[in-house]
């Protein structure tokens, strides 16, 4: 009866673990392989806690690939019991989000937030007894960004150019379920290069039992690093990396491992016609030159030319931005800011500038929008933060007034005596190149 009982589980688990993306330039793999294995009639099947999902949705006519690894706290059906849960709510969101426009207006830090709110929600309820660490994220086709949260879950893994290494290793949330989780999630971005491989795993990866050399004596893996150099020997390979994990001694707990290979299509064009191109970077050029004898209005005439021959840099956009903001032209400002933002999402800076433009010229709720991307991802941003309140109070939406301003004084008050104020004119702010 208790193998019944596990069969039944693990097929309702079965079609939560997809593979479901059709994005020709990202290839993804993954590993499952649960520690409790039964049998159950003829047939042979496993049961566990980890749970791998890929589901592609669209977010302001962008599309993302969403990615869920998770581990639920248990064995056997303690964890699967977790795991049905996590993909079934999971699973919900993405269906809803599939569905619904207003959810596909969404960006994708308010995304993940949301997402992760719900989870959170809901396994809440179970008081304690039910806690699952995950690495949530989105990719970007397009651009390459890769936006994160990690509830205490093992840290991601970049390969690049043959080194592996930890993304962001640091554990800023509980588990899902924590009763305690009282702090917002911080979304993590980071930019996916060509031929990145990006690596997901639950902790099955790091507990291994390992043999002393030369005795029958054992002991339990204690070093997070080992994983990296799998990584590393096995140059990216999935499969010989789970080799190597196996080689390396016995892995006492589930084990799931996703890796995501991110490159950019050779279909795109650079737009690098011969005589435009020529055209283009002598206009780039002179620009620069002129940028530098402090001549905006000529910079700015000279880069709005090279524009309309190439959008392909979003640094133009950037550059014509703050030339916007310095001759207080917050229109266009706008407007380029927004450009680049979207070409170039990874710029926390320029969510602040893009913000600002969209409240000089009275676009209130788009630059809430904005702000709230950059607070998602630096919560402690003081000069964002008195940005934001002056925001809510500008459109009467007064608990998010009251929401930020009591954030802002607790910050301001824990940073007053080592901290300078930040809040300045960003038209002070250098023109760069």
């Amino acid at each position: 009866k208790q193998d019944g009982d596990y069969y039944l589980t693990s097929l309702l688990i079965q079609p939560l673990t997809s593979l479901r993306y059709s994005d020709e330039n990202t290839k993804i793999e993954s590993i499952l392989k649960q520690k409790k294995e039964f049998r159950f009639r003829t047939k042979n099947s496993e049961i566990g806690g980890d749970l791998c999902s890929i589901q592609e949705i669209t977010l302001n006519g962008k599309n993302y690939l969403v990615v869920l690894n998770a581990d639920a706290m248990g064995k056997s059906i303690q964890g699967a019991g977790g795991a049905l849960v996590m993909g079934t709510v999971f699973k919900a969101i993405v269906t809803r989000t599939q569905l619904s426009r207003s959810n596909q207006k969404k960006t994708p830090e308010k995304w993940l937030k949301d997402c992760y709110t719900e989870l959170q929600n809901v396994f809440v309820t179970f008081d304690g007894s039910m806690l699952v660490s995950a690495v949530i994220a989105l990719i970007d086709h397009e651009t390459g960004a890769l936006y994160s949260i990690n509830a205490e879950h093992p840290w991601m893994v970049l390969y690049r150019d043959g080194k592996a290494s930890f993304l962001d290793p640091e554990l800023l949330l509980r588990k899902i379920g924590f009763t305690e989780n009282a702090s917002e999630p911080i979304i993590r971005v980071f930019k996916l290069e060509p031929n990145d491989f990006l690596f997901i795993g639950s902790d099955g990866r790091d507990d291994i039992l390992l043999r002393r050399p030369g005795t029958d004596e054992t002991f339990m893996n204690e070093d997070e690093t080992l994983f990296l150099r799998l990584v590393e020997l096995a140059n990216g390979n999935l499969h010989d990396l789970e080799k190597l994990l196996n080689h390396a001694g016995e892995v006492t707990d589930d084990l799931s491992i996703m890796k995501i290979a991110y490159k950019i299509p050779t279909e795109i064009s650079l737009q690098k016609v011969p005589s435009a191109g020529d055209e283009y970077n002598l206009l780039v050029k002179e620009g620069i030159q002129q940028i530098r004898k402090k001549n905006l209005s000529q910079t700015r005439n000279l880069f709005e030319k090279a524009l309309s021959i190439s959008d392909s840099d979003p640094g133009l956009y950037k550059q014509l931005a703050r030339i916007c903001i310095h001759q207080k032209d917050y229109m266009p400002a706008a407007n380029y800011s927004e450009n680049y933002v979207a070409k170039f999402p990874f710029d926390n800076e320029f969510l602040y500038y893009t913000s600002f433009t969209l409240r000089k010229i009275k676009e209130y709720f788009k630059a809430i929008e904005y702000s709230e991307r950059l607070r998602s991802r630096e919560p402690g941003n003081v000069r964002n933060l008195k940005h934001l309140v002056e925001l809510y109070r500008l459109v009467g939406n007064r608990s998010k007034f009251r929401m930020i301003m009591t954030t802002l004084k607790a910050i301001v008050a824990e940073k007053e005596s080592r901290d300078e104020d930040r809040d300045q004119d960003v038209s002070s702010e250098p023109i760069l190149v």
